[in-house]
């Protein structure tokens, strides 16, 4: 015959308590949201890394323009380069007091990306040329 005390007791197998649940259930909710923080900044680096190469490339293009054209490199200048415009090259000089010691200048072409919030350099590029007025 069964008694009241046998309701209660304890279940041959050990089971999971609902505190255990909880705890596990929180581990593999911070183990996901680590897993999407972790996709979300590689796609982010991706992104970055496909933009600097298409700078590499517009960069390229532009020199390759300027030499093929027989154009002097611009000292101090901005335009447009890349596909459908979309980055800024900007030219400038950079001293150097032993590369003028040799009669040659620093010039630095750079290329930003305008729709980028920090606007730094996605490629860049020091050329060694001679100052304004003589051949290049």
């Amino acid at each position: 015959m069964r008694t009241s005390s046998d309701n209660f007791a304890r279940p041959k197998r050990p089971a999971m308590t609902l505190i255990e649940v909880v705890v596990g259930l929180a581990l593999l909710g911070s183990l996901l949201v680590s897993l999407l923080l972790a996709k979300v900044r590689l796609s982010h680096q991706r992104i970055e890394a496909e933009n600097r190469l298409m700078a590499i490339r517009a960069a390229d293009d532009l020199l390759s323009e300027w030499s093929a054209q027989g154009t002097r490199i611009p000292r101090q200048s901005t335009g447009r380069a890349g596909p459908g415009d979309q980055f800024r090259w900007s030219t400038h000089v950079i001293r150097n007091q032993r590369v003028q010691d040799m009669s040659l200048q620093v010039v630095r072409l750079e290329l930003t990306d305008d729709e980028a919030t920090n606007h730094r350099a996605l490629a860049s590029v020091e050329l060694l040329l001679p100052p304004e007025g003589q051949a290049q």
